[in-house]
């Protein structure tokens, strides 16, 4: 019996690691996607918007961008995940761009959303308590900007830390090209890469907003000093 072949996408990115490093073993086990993304169809996010605001934990805000880059972009898409309970925990995304319809119900992954058409997403991590997952936002950024420097040989992308002009401190790369991994699923359940090729990966900041005690994730394939001015405005 032969293996199968799979195409992933390995990021060589930031972004997976921060999730690993502020949402570790986040089992979401109640979904908002469903009721947000049928609630974006039209008006695209008025209501999701609300929707997402009466579950999120600990009473916190969702907090948007005054300022966006480029011209014509609006709010257009919003997704969601919470945990409930004891613990709760999980992420908000929200998708700008500055096209006609909604994104979210246009069928365009979160890679060709940001890369391909341009759109400029915020993520929200949800802290397990009230209290967040780091003291202030010192410590969330020397905290991964310690990682990435004993780490360096994973990493495409140049971090640099970064302080906002709200008051707080993050980490965040230009725009990058990382690599795209072909993976064979062997027969013994081990894998095997068979090909790599370069694969762009877009630029991004992330802070601790000491405030409401959650992360803010901006990503879009714009330059850092671009994405610094969207997350300034997250007051």
């Amino acid at each position: 019996m032969n293996g199968t072949f799979i195409i992933i996408a390995v990021l060589i990115v930031i972004s997976a690691i921060v999730v690993a490093l502020i949402s570790v073993n986040i089992k979401a086990t109640q979904t908002m996607d469903d009721e947000l993304k049928a609630l974006s169809e039209d008006p695209c996010v008025q209501n999701a918007l609300d929707i997402a605001q009466k579950n999120m934990p600990f009473g916190i805000k969702i907090r948007v961008p005054t300022y966006l880059p480029t011209e014509g972009y609006r709010l257009a898409g919003i997704t969601g995940v919470l945990e409930p309970g004891g613990s709760p925990a999980g992420w908000v995304d929200l998708y700008y761009w500055d096209k006609e319809g909604c994104l979210l119900t246009s069928g365009i992954s979160e890679h060709d959303a940001i890369m391909q058409y341009k759109a400029i997403k915020v993520t929200i991590l949800i802290p397990h308590s009230s209290d967040g997952d780091y003291k202030n936002g010192d410590e969330f950024a020397s905290s991964y900007y310690s990682y990435y420097l004993n780490n360096r040989e994973e990493f495409k992308a140049d971090v640099r830390l970064v302080t906002l002009s709200n008051g707080y401190k993050g980490y965040g790369n230009d725009p990058f090209i990382g690599i795209g991994k072909w993976i064979k699923i062997k027969d013994d359940g081990g894998e095997e890469i068979v090909h790599e090729e370069p694969y762009p990966e877009p630029g991004k900041v992330a802070f601790f907003h000491e405030k409401d005690r959650v992360v803010y994730i901006v990503r879009a394939d714009m330059p850092l000093e671009d994405l610094i001015k969207i997350a300034e405005s997250i007051k």
